[in-house]
């Protein structure tokens, strides 16, 4: 049985966000859109972008680190490694 706080439940909760626009400085980061199936790959300066999604907020002890811990650089350099089609690992930017 699954536990109430996990799964889907728990990740709305978490309040996930797109960064992509927040790391070209197109929105803030409170501004920036959700993140999941509903939405589309932004443009940014006229070149079509990965979405790199990270939570708002914690939930529980399992809750991955937040979006307000990274500057902007870090997640510009996140966006540029997931465009190449590599693995973003958070931990090493």
């Amino acid at each position: 049985m699954k536990s109430p706080n996990g799964g889907l439940r728990r990740w709305i909760q978490e309040d996930w966000r797109n960064l992509t626009p927040y790391a070209f400085g197109v929105t803030t980061l409170q501004g920036t859109p959700e993140c999941g199936d509903g939405h589309r790959n932004p443009v940014v300066r006229g070149v079509r972008q990965k979405s790199v999604c990270r939570p708002m907020r914690r939930v529980s002890r399992r809750t991955p680190v937040l979006a307000k811990n990274y500057s902007r650089s870090q997640v510009r350099k996140a966006v540029a490694k997931k465009n190449r089609g590599e693995r973003v690992v958070w931990a090493e930017l």
